[in-house]
């Protein structure tokens, strides 16, 4: 039998006994390396020779094929898409997370850009009255900021309710809209305000209201 290495194609002669020994892996003198010998094992030394060529050819059938590399810049773009879309249209609330914050804070560092100012909602605390005025209601507020760093003044849900305890009318308002007159919109460290705004009388009766901090 014969057989040829795959590296030189040096033909070699091989017997059923030598390949019994050696566990079919037969040293080639001239590359000084082990080779599969079954790999191009043949009866004569022409089969050999051709089988090594059939190898070296290395044809592939057409669903062999390998693949094309297309389709991973395709994932990657489609990716990169997504990831712009969701930054676009979440970028207020990841700007908040107090988990992210820290790295989009060092990649703006590097990329000299300028993220909105950090607010944490929970280190407000809003105490209020209210009072009636004449054909008005009197909203008065004492807003505080706890934190250990300035916030914007923080958006006001006021919800008025019934007798029974059911709202039946809401109201988000802004810092433009509690004070339209104040000097700056950022509340520093440790201080606090107090406003007054005029609200005008809802068409049904009011037995209650909430003002809450909208997160």
């Amino acid at each position: 039998m014969y057989t040829r290495c795959p590296n030189c194609r040096q033909p070699q002669t091989v017997s059923a006994e030598q390949l019994s020994q050696t566990r079919a892996l037969l040293y080639c003198r001239h590359c000084e390396i082990k080779f599969d010998a079954l790999e191009l094992l043949s009866e004569t030394p022409d089969d050999a020779a051709r089988l090594n060529w059939l190898k070296a050819e290395n044809t592939d059938l057409p669903w062999e094929k390998p693949t094309q590399p297309y389709w991973l810049i395709g994932v990657f773009i489609a990716s990169a898409l997504l990831i712009a879309q969701g930054l676009y249209f979440e970028s207020a609330r990841l700007t908040q997370n107090s988990y992210i914050r820290p790295s989009l804070e060092w990649v703006c560092t590097r990329l000299n850009c300028i993220l909105p100012r950090y607010n944490n909602t929970a280190e407000f605390v809003v105490n209020s009255e209210f009072t009636e005025a004449g054909e008005h209601f009197l909203l008065t507020v004492q807003l505080s900021n706890n934190a250990g760093f300035a916030q914007d003044y923080p958006l006001l849900k006021l919800r008025f309710m019934d007798y029974n305890g059911n709202p039946f009318a809401q109201r988000l308002l802004s810092v433009h809209d509690y004070a339209p007159n104040a000097a700056t919109t950022v509340l520093t460290p440790g201080a606090s305000v107090v406003l007054s705004l005029a609200i005008a009388r809802p068409a049904n009766k009011v037995g209650g209201y909430t003002l809450d901090i909208q997160s």
